[in-house]
């Protein structure tokens, strides 16, 4: 009895020096990543060629980014004759970070117009992986309605929603992009990639002008 007393204290610390490891990886290396998780570094660019009906550039305040939330699919793949199954995510700057619905790396604009922003989306297969950012979803009244989706394909008809209602400050603004380098390509799928996203307004502001 007196020896498995004895060896806990070892069993324990030797946990902690597993932990303390692997935080001493991810501290040294911001761009680790565990095997079956895939990290992106986003750049989101405010469209600033986009106008309003009347010709006019938009606002500074129309344009700025407050939340921004991020959709993630992968699809089903093949690897050594076993099905790898894709998985569907949903990150939320509103949400904590680092939880399981947060950002990796938090919302900041870095230059006047340009934000970072950073995720981490867990999945087997690495097929076609695509996303969707949507900004300024909380300021739109739509943070309870996007973390409601489940799929996908749910994304179109909360767009159709989003383009009847009235515009607000700052402007909803979207953008959807693949990652290729998420794929496979006969390596392992997932890992660190970087995107840019260019924004573009996800409903329409009409001036009317009494010349």
């Amino acid at each position: 009895m007196n020896y498995k007393i004895a060896l806990l204290p070892l069993l324990v610390a030797g946990m902690l020096a597993s932990c303390n490891s692997d935080e001493e990886i991810i501290r040294t290396n911001p761009d680790y990543v565990e095997a079956g998780y895939g990290a992106l570094t986003v750049t989101l660019t405010n469209p600033g060629k986009s106008l309003t009906k009347a010709g006019e550039k938009l606002t500074a305040e129309e344009m700025t980014i407050k939340s921004v939330a991020f959709f993630v699919q992968t699809g089903m793949e093949t690897v050594d004759s076993e099905e790898m199954a894709g998985k569907f995510g949903a990150y939320f700057s509103t949400e904590e970070p680092l939880s399981a619905n947060g950002l990796q790396e938090e919302l900041a604009e870095v230059t006047a117009g340009n934000y970072t922003a950073k995720i981490r989306h867990q999945s087997d297969g690495w097929a076609d992986p695509k996303v969707i950012v949507i900004a300024n979803y909380a300021e739109n009244g739509l943070t309870e309605t996007l973390k409601n989706i489940q799929r996908w394909d749910d994304l179109a008809n909360v767009r159709t929603l989003a383009l009847a209602a009235n515009p607000q400050t700052p402007l909803l603004m979207y953008a959807t992009q693949k990652i290729g380098a998420w794929e496979r390509n006969g390596g392992n799928g997932g890992g660190t990639a970087e995107a840019t996203f260019e924004l573009e307004r996800l409903v329409s502001r009409i001036d009317i002008h009494n010349n």
